[in-house]
Order: C-alpha cells, then structure tokens, then sequence
C-alpha cells in the first residue's frame, strides 16, 4: 500500500458520527466466550456493565393450506459489548473480532488508536490468538446541507441525471468498492438519509471502509502501521469527495 504522507487538514468541527477500529483474528480456543467474558469484567470499571451479544436460530416451515410452523431453535453469546456514554466510547469484544468506536465529537486519530490499543492489549492477552487475519478502518460522516442543493456545489462528483431529466433530487444511494494498492479495498457508501426535520436540511451519509485481509503477528507493530496506512486512504478519499465549499464549513 502507498503511504501518504501528506498531512490533511484537521477538521475542527469534522462530521464523523462514528470512527471504527476494526481486528479480526484467529484461534483455537474452546473457551473463548469464558475468556472473553473475564476481559469484559476487567474492562469493566472503564465501562458500563457488559451487554452480551447473541445470535439467535430458528426455523420456519411452510405447509399445505398456508400452515406455518415455527420451531424455536437456540441462542448463542459471540460476545459482549462495552458502552461509556459519556467517553462516547463503545467496545464489542466478539469470538474473532474486536471493534473499538469513538461516537462524536470525534477529537483525532491518535485518541482512536490509543483507545483501540489499551483494548487490543486486553483482548490479546486474554484470548491469546493465533494472528490477525483483517484489520480495518471506518469512519461514518452526516453531512447536514440545505434541504435543496445542486450536488456540484458540495461534491467533486455531481450527480449527472442527463439533459431531459428533471434536475431536483430528492434522496440518492451509489455504493463503490474499491480495490486499492498493497491488497486493500474501500467499501464507500454515498447516500441521503432520512431526516427528522426533512424540511430544513438535507442529512447525507459519507462511510468510508477501509480494510485489508492479510497474516499478522498479534504482537507485533505491523498491523497498526498497516492501519495508520487505510487512515491515510480514508481521508484521501473524504477530501476528494467534498468541495472546498462544504470543507469550509467544517473548519
């Protein structure tokens, strides 16, 4: 992957509701939800009390005349999740991942990674996996605009509807994925959202995902670079998608 090293601004009053850390890993470990329940309770003082996260199954069969039969099937923990509502801090602590999220305000890059990074440190060192198999990145944007807009005035990719279509846009959604250099890829979703006041501003969603699939020693310093590197993407990608219009608003 290119490293770029090139600064970008820091946006004072950036739009991010949520900025993700995002570990994925392997390993062995029979034990796993008892392990990660012992790091849950020891994360505990730093958090609110643990939230288990289940996966529930089931099966619906369909008969003759319309019959429907549920049978019930079984629910499973895959993990927990942490919350510090205050902090804005959220941590999900999963069989084969661990995410780490800063709600907004969001204050910076180094204030997510050194989160990430005391989590990581428990997480590691209680599960004791076998390496990284994914790491990943993800910052979620809500760009609040007039309730009517020309996309070219806040976008450096208007929406071109062609000459005999009518020029006022109501709602949009493009998705892109994007294969990047170093066997990365970006998952980009551009779209309005619903909006509980729909008649004063428009509510739009910028969520960039930046990920890598690759092997990683789970005590090494190598994924974080790689990390720090999808970052980088990130932002080449946020501040090639907004207009110096739409930046000012956010300095």
């Amino acid at each position: 992957m290119v490293m770029l090293t090139s600064d970008y601004e820091r946006l004072p009053k950036a739009p991010i509701v949520e900025a993700v850390i995002d570990i994925r890993v392997s390993h062995d470990r029979q034990d796993a939800i008892s392990r990660l329940q012992v790091i849950a309770s020891d994360l505990a003082p730093q958090f609110d009390d643990p939230t288990p996260i289940r996966v529930f199954e089931g099966r619906i069969h369909f008969g003759d005349e319309e019959e429907v039969q549920v049978e019930p099937g079984r629910s499973d923990t895959i993990g927990y999740m942490l919350r510090n509502e205050e902090a804005g801090r959220v941590a999900q602590l999963k069989l084969n991942n661990l995410v780490a999220s800063k709600l907004k305000p969001y204050q910076s890059w180094d204030d997510l990674e050194t989160s990430a990074r005391e989590l990581w440190a428990s997480y590691r060192d209680g599960l004791e996996p076998k390496s990284v198999t994914r790491i990943g990145t993800r910052y979620i944007n809500r760009l609040k605009l007039p309730s009517r807009f020309d996309t070219g005035e806040y976008f450096s990719f208007p929406i071109d509807l062609g000459p005999s279509i009518p020029e006022t846009l109501t709602a949009f959604h493009q998705q892109y994925v994007l294969a990047l250099d170093g066997g990365a890829s970006a998952n980009i979703r551009f779209a309005t959202e619903s909006s509980p006041e729909p008649e004063s501003f428009s509510s739009v969603i910028l969520d960039i995902d930046c990920y890598k699939s690759a092997e990683f020693d789970p005590s090494g310093e190598e994924f974080w670079r790689a990390l720090g590197e999808l970052r980088d993407v990130k932002n080449r990608i946020f501040f090639s998608y907004l207009t110096d219009r739409l930046i000012e608003e956010y300095r």
